[in-house]
């Protein structure tokens, strides 16, 4: 496949931070621009940053890899289109299977590292780009207890079926008289974490779902109307059975819900080939992009970048926001089952990592987790460390 002249030119100005202005040119006869990249005659898996060829001549620096392709293969998540078996229980593809989760490399930003490596050639700084924070919040539940089914549910598990994460009777019955009383409620509480941090001017979004749910993945369902007076962005939370039907995209429920802004329910994003389909429903920019299992660099980049459809090269009018950290993928004991250090040490140090490469920072802690003791320490602390 050669990659369309469109497609190459974004690549080449997302490596640059800037307009490429004659800096780098692609082609196979070396050019009179600074840095010629020869390019391959096939799509490959991408060169490691380390053992990129170069050569010179008077003109020009030559760099032999393609590093064009190689960031075509991570932006447009390739590995995907070209196993669409490598799935979970949920059709969501598997972080080991991808080249990165496969060489042990998904916290190594390796397109941002291209860019390091081409400024290094031309003996100049990396432009200055301007970061965001993200402070995002998925909606999948808004009460435990406040609802007959919760209610009842609660009750027989606190009276029959004891654990230590039951709920005390108390609990269920404060919740049930007033839902602002419910473990799920949080919304006062994140409101005044996330004004805390004001001063580095974040942005708020809150992912809710549509009010419909026919499968259990989706259930709970609730109202709109039923939650607080949100001090942030509404984003549409897509649902789980939306993987299987994107005909639902173009259903909304809402007629006030801004549908510009996504998340697909359990990080179920479409396929790659399938991405047009957010587009025809008007999303803008999508914040799925990450792997529920292992936090790091799905697309081996720290920076938004529109999409790419892996079976045609053409851009797509979406931004994808890279997920930077996501609470359930520390803590839960399906993924890595961290404790609140081991925990705060590798937010930490994905944060820094996004911070050297001027990406940005996008996090998600789901409302209904800060009954977790774990979460409840946690996401203050990172708030603390945010440093764009």
């Amino acid at each position: 496949m050669r990659l369309p002249a469109e497609t190459v030119d974004y690549i080449i100005e997302f490596l640059l931070l800037q307009p490429n202005r004659n800096l780098i040119s692609y082609s196979e006869v070396p050019a009179s621009a600074p840095i010629t990249i020869v390019p391959a005659k096939s799509i490959h898996e991408p060169v490691l940053p380390s053992n990129i060829r170069i050569s010179r001549t008077p003109q020009t620096i030559i760099i032999q890899d393609d590093i064009i392709i190689s960031t075509f293969f991570l932006l447009s998540r390739y590995d995907e289109y070209r196993q669409p078996e490598a799935v979970d229980i949920h059709s969501r593809f598997i972080s080991y299977r991808s080249f990165l989760g496969a060489n042990g490399l998904l916290q190594t930003p390796i397109v941002d590292l291209y860019t390091v490596f081409i400024y290094n050639l031309l003996n100049q700084p990396v432009p200055h780009r301007q970061q965001h924070i993200y402070l995002t919040h998925d909606i999948d539940i808004i009460s435990h207890y406040h609802r007959p089914k919760g209610f009842f549910g609660g009750l027989y598990r606190s009276l029959f079926k004891k654990s230590d994460n039951t709920e005390s009777l108390r609990t269920i019955f404060l919740s049930a008289l007033d839902i602002k009383n419910d473990p799920a409620y949080t919304f006062p509480f994140l409101q005044s974490l996330d004004n805390s941090i004001n001063d580095k001017q974040p942005k708020v979004i809150y992912f809710v779902k549509p009010n419909r749910a026919r499968n259990k993945y989706d259930c709970p369902a609730y109202r709109f109307s039923s939650l607080p007076k949100l001090d942030g962005v509404i984003g549409l939370h897509s649902l789980y059975e939306t993987y299987d039907n994107p005909t639902l995209l173009n259903k909304p429920v809402f007629t006030d819900l801004p549908h510009k802004y996504h998340r697909a329910h359990y990080l179920r994003i479409l396929p790659p080939t399938k991405m047009h389909h957010y587009v025809d429903a008007g999303i803008t920019d999508d914040f799925t992009i990450a792997y529920a299992d292992a936090p790091g660099f799905r697309l081996g980049t720290t920076r938004p970048t529109l999409a790419i459809n892996p079976a045609t090269a053409l851009l797509l009018p979406i931004t994808l926001h890279p997920l930077s950290i996501m609470e359930t993928s520390l803590i839960d004991p399906r993924y890595l089952n961290l404790s609140y250090e081991q925990s705060l040490e590798l937010s930490l140090s994905i944060i820094g990592t996004i911070n050297r490469h001027q990406g940005d920072i996008t996090l998600l802690f789901h409302n209904s987790s800060f009954d977790n003791n774990i979460v409840k320490k946690l996401y203050p602390k990172i708030l603390e460390n945010l440093s764009p």
